[in-house]
């Protein structure tokens, strides 16, 4: 009878940990970065595959403002624009390295938030990659005054713990029905 409680635990478990491990593919640096400042982002690409890189596209959210971005390990940007927006950049050429970085520079909003940019990876053999696992979160401008001056927001920070409070409630309700039936058959 404990085989299935312990199979349960251990599928909760790795419902928990399969965002942290399928994050690895393209990464951002920094992680975090202050409202209306000017930073320069370094997305760090870990492909899947042996074949070399001959470019990646990241859509860029509207809440950042694109100024820069810098040719890196072989691949030279160019900014797609809308209006006087940059909504993309596109980097092309050959990847010298097997996990190449590329920068952009960029000025944040004010507002917190966690931005994700989404990216294509291209390879020399016509395969893809797309992945939206680039995180960074802007720290709002009441961020940076002390918490007895910050405004709480809305949700009071709890909506990103969302997804576990789910799963435990998912974890409880099992467990419950479990306990149930064992309590009828004894």
């Amino acid at each position: 009878m404990r085989l299935p409680l312990i199979t349960l635990l251990a599928s909760a478990a790795l419902a928990l940990a399969a965002p942290a491990l399928a994050g690895a593919h393209v990464e951002i640096q920094p992680r975090q970065a202050i409202g209306g400042e000017t930073v320069t982002y370094t997305l760090i690409i870990y492909p899947h595959t042996s074949a070399q890189l001959v470019g990646m596209t990241a859509t860029i959210p509207t809440a950042i403002r694109v100024t820069a971005a810098t040719a890196g390990d072989g691949l030279s940007p160019r900014l797609v624009r809308s209006g006087d927006r940059v909504t993309s950049i596109v980097w092309s050429g050959s990847a010298s390295a097997t996990e190449p970085n590329v920068t952009f520079t960029a000025k944040t909003g004010l507002r917190q938030q966690t931005l994700v940019i989404p990216t294509v990876l291209r390879f020399i053999d016509g395969s893809s990659e797309s992945w939206r696992t680039a995180r960074t979160t802007v720290l709002g401008y009441t961020d940076l005054r002390p918490p007895s001056q910050q405004t709480p927001t809305a949700d009071g920070g709890s909506r990103r713990l969302l997804p576990y409070a789910a799963a435990l409630a998912a974890l409880v309700l099992v467990a419950a029905v479990v306990l149930q039936r064992r309590s009828r058959r004894g």
